[in-house]
C-alpha cells in the first residue's frame, strides 16, 4: 500500500513539473516573438518551433567583398574626400610661392528718387523769395547810384518750376548719374613674409600626410572587418553542416540505442533466428572441416586416419548446411557477383569433398581454404555497403563508412600495416617451412 501510495505521489509531481514545462515553453515562445518585433499571429500553444532552416553555401569571393567595400564604405569615401581637398589645398599654398597677378574693372552710376518732393519744393520756393529779395535790393540800391536796374523776373517762383522739380524726382529705376569707368591691375610678389608662407606649406603638407594615414588606417580596417566577417561566414555554414552531421549521428545513435534497448530487453532465445542459426552452423562445420583436412595434412599413422575418416563425414554435412545458407543469403539479397562467388565456392567445397574421399589431403586442404575465401568474398559483396544490417531500419544498419575508424586511425594503421604485415608473412612462411613434413613419432622426437 505504502508503494502504491508512493507511485501516485510520484506521478503527481511529474504532472506539476510537466504542466509547469509547457507554461515555460509558451511563456519563451511569447519572448521569441517579442525579440522577433512582432504579435503571435496564432495562439502560442498552437505555434511549433523547428530546427531545420535551408542553409546555402556562400558563393562570394573575399576578393570582390573587399572591392565593393573600399569603393562603398562612407567613412572610407568620405577620408579620402578629406584627403582630396587636403591635397588641392597644399598645391594651393605651394602656388603662392610665385607672384601674383589681380585685374579688376568697374563701371558705375547711381540713381535717387524722394518720396516726398514737398518739403523740396518749399526750399526752392524760400530759395526763390530770398533771391528775389537780393535782386530788388540791388536794384534799389543801384537807382540810388544812377544805374538801371536789372531784371528779377528769373526769380519769381512759378507753377513750372515746381512741376520741373517733380519731373527731376521721377528718374528711378531708368536713369542713373554714371561714373567714370575704372580699371585697376596689381601684381604682388612674396619677396619676405616672416616665414609664413614655409609654416603654411608644412601646415598644409601635414594636413595632407593626416589625411593619407587615415585613409590607409581606414581601409586596413575595412579589409580587416570584411575579412573577419567573411571567414566567420564561411566557419558557420561549415559548422551547420557538421551540426547537421552530428544531429543525423545523433539521431542514428538514438535508434541504434532504441534498437540496442529492444535487443536487450529480450530473452537469449529472441536472439537465435534461422538464418542466425544457420549462418553460425555453416561457420562450424566448415572450419572444423577446414582444421580435420589440415590435420590429416601434417600427421601420419593413426592420426592422419581419423583425421580423413572425420573429414569425410563431415563433408557431405558441410555441403548440406552450406548450400542453404548461400542460397538463403543469396535469395534475399539478390545480387550478381555474390551469387557468382557463392557458385564458385560450392564447387570448391565439392571439391574439397571429393579430394578428401580420395585422401589427397594437400588438394583438399586448398579447396576448403579457397571455399572460405569465396564465402566471406561473396558475403562482404553481397552485403555491402551494410557490416551488420538493422532488424528495425535500413538507416540504423551499420555501414564500411559509419562503422569504419576516423581517418587518423586508418592513417596510423595503414603504416603500421606497411611494416609489420612483410614481418608477419616471413614469420608465417618460416613457420610453414619448418613444419612442412608430416608429423610423426619420430619427427615429433626430432622437434
Amino acid at each position: 500500500m505504502i508503494d502504491v501510495r508512493s507511485a501516485q505521489v510520484a506521478r503527481g509531481q511529474a504532472e506539476v513539473a510537466l504542466l509547469r514545462a509547457r507554461t515555460l515553453v509558451s511563456v519563451e515562445k511569447l519572448r521569441l516573438f517579442e525579440q522577433m518585433g512582432v504579435a503571435s499571429p496564432v495562439d502560442v500553444a498552437n505555434v511549433r518551433l523547428t530546427d531545420t532552416f535551408t542553409v546555402q553555401e556562400p558563393t562570394w569571393q573575399l576578393s570582390e567583398l573587399l572591392t565593393m567595400a573600399e569603393q562603398q564604405n562612407p567613412a572610407l569615401k568620405a577620408l579620402r574626400a578629406r584627403e582630396g581637398a587636403a591635397a588641392w589645398n597644399k598645391r594651393a599654398v605651394a602656388s603662392a610661392y610665385g607672384p601674383s597677378l589681380s585685374v579688376s574693372a568697374g563701371w558705375s552710376g547711381f540713381t535717387q528718387q524722394f518720396t516726398d518732393v514737398d518739403p523740396i519744393i518749399f526750399n526752392g520756393q524760400q530759395a526763390s523769395a530770398a533771391q528775389l529779395q537780393e535782386c530788388q535790393d540791388n536794384n534799389v540800391i543801384r537807382q540810388n547810384s544812377g544805374l538801371p536796374p536789372n531784371s528779377c523776373a528769373g526769380f519769381v517762383w512759378g507753377a513750372g518750376d515746381e512741376q520741373r522739380i517733380r519731373d527731376a524726382n521721377s528718374v528711378f529705376p531708368f536713369e542713373f548719374t554714371q561714373q567714370p569707368f575704372q580699371a585697376r591691375l596689381t601684381v604682388s610678389l612674396p619677396v619676405f613674409t616672416n616665414f609664413g608662407q614655409q609654416l603654411r606649406v608644412s601646415e598644409a603638407r601635414a594636413q595632407l600626410n593626416d589625411a593619407e594615414e587615415q585613409v590607409r588606417a581606414r581601409g586596413l580596417a575595412v579589409q580587416t572587418d570584411v575579412s573577419q566577417a567573411f571567414l566567420t561566414l564561411q566557419t558557420a555554414f561549415r559548422a551547420v553542416g557538421l551540426q547537421d552531421t552530428n544531429r543525423t549521428a545523433g539521431r542514428e545513435q538514438l535508434q541504434l540505442a532504441t534498437e540496442r534497448y529492444r535487443v536487450g530487453s529480450g530473452t537469449f532465445f529472441d536472439l537465435l533466428n534461422p538464418y542466425a542459426l544457420v549462418g553460425g552452423l555453416t561457420t562450424l562445420t566448415l572450419f572444423v572441416l577446414h582444421g580435420a583436412v589440415f590435420l590429416a595434412l601434417k600427421t601420419d599413422g593413426e592420426m592422419r586416419q581419423r583425421a580423413g575418416a572425420l573429414a569425410a563425414r563431415l563433408a557431405p554435412a558441410a555441403i548440406v548446411v552450406a548450400a542453404v545458407f548461400l542460397a538463403w543469403t543469396a535469395i534475399a539479397h539478390r545480387d550478381a557477383v555474390g551469387l557468382a562467388l557463392f557458385v564458385a565456392a560450392a564447387f570448391c567445397l565439392g571439391g574439397a569433398a571429393v579430394a578428401t574421399r580420395l585422401r589427397r589431403e594437400g588438394w583438399a586442404f586448398l579447396a576448403t581454404g579457397a571455399t572460405l575465401v569465396l564465402a566471406v568474398f561473396g558475403l562482404f559483396v553481397t552485403l555491402f555497403p551494410d557490416v551488420m544490417p538493422s532488424t528495425i531500419a535500413a538507416a540504423n544498419s551499420l555501414t564500411v563508412h559509419n562503422a569504419s575508424s576516423t581517418p587518423y586511425t586508418l592513417k596510423v594503421m595503414t603504416w603500421v600495416a606497411v611494416f609489420f604485415t612483410p614481418l608477419v608473412l616471413l614469420y608465417q612462411g618460416w613457420t610453414y617451412w619448418v613444419f612442412r613434413k608430416r608429423l610423426t613419432s619420430k619427427t615429433m622426437v626430432e622437434y
